[in-house]
């Protein structure tokens, strides 16, 4: 928000972090391959963020925009967004190099990523690769482009305007769906096609209604803002219980939105069309909750109530303001997160969850304060002519580094980054321990007999342990010389990706047993036929030397772990409330 504007609409972005959270708690149950909520709460939550950009945007610019203002508001949204999205795509290529480079058109792909056109292409092998968030700055690059367009000439005529979208997205939804089959394959591109309920989802032309739906809602909260603001100052206590009731009521309302078309039967009914019900019922399950998205901005907007004003406190609009950086960062930490500290112990999911919030909150911080503020301050005063290019360096690396190192807060960034680090490690080594090579070879079926893969690698041991939600999978290895292996577990009879972790026997350790732990979650495994195991060294996949007539399931290459009447009792006993193990 523009920090000279006289009301700072501070339980907006307090809801903002709201917003951003929502979002990490999707990525992060993905992820992780755990469910809590039901429901695409990521996806409304983006929605949200695209109502209140266009409300935000018509509150600061309503009167302030014109034709000769329109470059410079160009460049401010170009300072605000970009500097910060280009740091997290470095970090995501520093941090997870297994996701760089993407093997079909890579240049055109980072180009597309660095210029920010990528969910120009709306498919998720393309707009997924590198920080796959960033989708949504894409479609709000295209937003702030069209903004002055639809902003400027008077009030009727902006009516006019989002009467004609209003109409032309749901006209150009039903005649794509109509034409579109969602399986047309993209000769260009290979393993790309254009699923039309992706289309709506990606698209930014089909995202720009949420945006105009925002800026309505701004032109009535503006065109009555006197009586607002008359209302809001109010401090007798029925005031506020109605406004309370009412931030309650529209609050509900829009977190709720999925449910509501759920529960009164209308994805049932759009469903019924053949053609365009598959893709009308994905757009509503993303953009459907845009008006009630707008209601609980207008209400919050008067910050007369009790939520509205615990929106608007100091812990929440510091949440608020590095919402932005935590968004844009939270999806490759939770991958980092997961490959270097992930331990997978029973009710650890919950502990992890926790901690991996905690590092993002501190990484967020530190950008913003390191990158997203001084880049944009100093961008703008380049665009003014009051800074060069010696200043401009010295202005967005030297001087936050400096101003942070003198102020108390860097101590509490520290700790933030810190802390949940420290505490992962600790819990990952003492969990470990109950996990030894001795340990899994004692718990491994008698009926069990080492299996040699090749002549290098020998299987000595396998030990599944339910657990709530989900199975963990302990194995036993020893190498005849050293080298690198991938394990992969894979869930036969389904069409979920196989499970991997990579296994290194360095020269010391040849001859000596090594364990390796994997964590399966209940909603892959209870669906398969068997878990089997194949081994891969150096890109080949070498194959099992079975014994007699013992064999997979599905390939000679692979390795029967989990039989389907091993999964079922395996299902009962993580479904017993006290565990044995």
């Amino acid at each position: 928000m523009n920090s000279s504007h006289p009301n700072q609409l501070d339980a907006l972005t307090g809801l903002r972090w709201i917003a951003a959270l929502a979002v990490f708690a999707q990525h992060f149950m993905g992820i992780m391959d755990c469910k809590v909520i039901r429901g695409p709460v990521g996806g409304m939550a983006v929605s949200f963020f695209f109502v209140l950009s266009g409300f935000i945007l018509v509150y600061v610019y309503k009167d302030r925009l014109s034709k000769t203002t329109t470059p410079r508001f160009y460049f401010t949204r170009f300072a605000r967004i970009w500097p910060l999205h280009a740091v997290c795509l470095l970090l995501m290529a520093w941090l997870i190099p297994k996701f760089l480079p993407p093997t079909e058109l890579p240049w055109l792909r980072v180009m597309s990523h660095w210029s920010l056109l990528q969910a120009w292409y709306p498919t998720a092998n393309w707009i997924g690769c590198y920080n796959g968030v960033a989708w949504s700055i894409s479609a709000e690059a295209f937003f702030y482009l069209m903004f002055p367009l639809l902003l400027l000439g008077t009030s009727g005529k902006f009516w006019i305007k989002y009467a004609c979208l209003f109409a032309a997205t749901f006209v150009a939804m039903i005649v794509m769906a109509s034409t579109l089959a969602p399986a047309s394959p993209i000769k260009e591109i290979a393993n790309a096609s254009l699923d039309p309920r992706k289309v709506v989802q990606f698209f930014p032309p089909f995202r720009l209604l949420e945006f105009m739906t925002g800026m309505a809602s701004g032109m009535i909260f503006l065109n009555r803002k006197s009586q607002l603001r008359a209302f809001a100052e109010s401090r007798h206590w029925t005031v506020t219980t109605k406004a309370t009731l009412l931030e309650l009521l529209v609050l509900s309302l829009s977190i709720g939105c999925y449910q509501i078309f759920v529960s009164c039967g209308l994805f049932h009914q759009l469903h019924t069309f053949k053609v365009c019900g598959p893709t009308l019922t994905h757009w509503l399950s993303f953009s459907g909750g845009m008006f009630f998205h707008a209601a609980v901005i207008y209400v919050f907007a008067q910050s007369a109530g009790l939520f509205a004003r615990l929106a608007g406190s100091r812990v929440m609009v510091f949440l608020g303001e590095i919402s932005f950086a935590f968004y844009m960062v939270h999806y490759p930490l939770i991958y980092f997160a997961k490959q270097k500290f992930w331990f997978g112990t029973d009710f650890s999911i919950g502990y992890f969850a926790v901690l991996t919030l905690t590092l993002s909150i501190g990484v967020s911080a530190w950008l913003y304060y390191l990158v997203e503020i001084p880049s944009k301050a100093t961008l703008l005063k380049w665009y003014a002519g009051n800074t060069n290019l010696r200043q401009l360096v010295a202005e967005i690396v030297i001087k936050p580094i400096n101003h942070l190192r003198q102020s108390p807060l860097i101590f509490g960034l520290i700790l933030l980054v810190v802390v949940p680090v420290v505490v992962t490690k600790v819990y990952k080594r003492a969990d470990r321990k109950s996990f030894t090579a001795a340990t899994i070879l004692e718990s491994a079926s008698p009926e069990f007999h080492p299996v040699a893969f090749g002549d290098q690698v020998q299987l000595l041991a396998v030990d599944v342990v339910p657990r709530r939600d989900a199975a963990r999978i302990n194995t036993v290895w020893r190498f005849s010389s050293s080298g690198t292996a991938i394990v992969s577990i894979h869930f036969a009879g389904t069409d979920y990706d196989s499970r991997q972790q990579e296994i290194y026997c360095s020269p010391e350790l040849v001859g000596q047993p090594l364990t390796m732990n994997m964590v399966v979650y209940e909603g892959k495994y209870e669906a398969a036929d068997a878990l089997e195991l194949s081994l891969c060294i150096d890109g080949q996949k070498v194959p099992p030397k079975l014994p007699g007539s013992v064999a997979s399931n599905s390939a000679s290459a692979r390795y029967l772990v989990y039989s389907r009447e091993r999964i079922q009792e395996g299902l009962r006993m993580s479904r017993v409330p006290v565990l044995a193990r």
